[in-house]
């Protein structure tokens, strides 16, 4: 047996403070990544619209 499942065994088959880590969501977390998203549309909608002016 190796030693990473006798030491999961020892503490009751508990999730190792990593595996909480990973699953742990924050509000934070999701505000951050919806104001990034927010952000490349904007400079999406910018970059298009330089596009356009080189192009005419």
């Amino acid at each position: 047996m190796s030693s990473w499942r006798r030491s999961r065994r020892r503490r009751g088959g508990r999730a190792s403070a990593t595996d909480e880590l990973r699953k742990h969501v924050c509000a934070a977390l999701e505000k951050q990544v919806f104001a990034m998203k927010l952000q490349r549309y904007k400079e999406r909608k910018g970059l298009m619209l330089q596009i356009r002016y080189l192009e005419a």
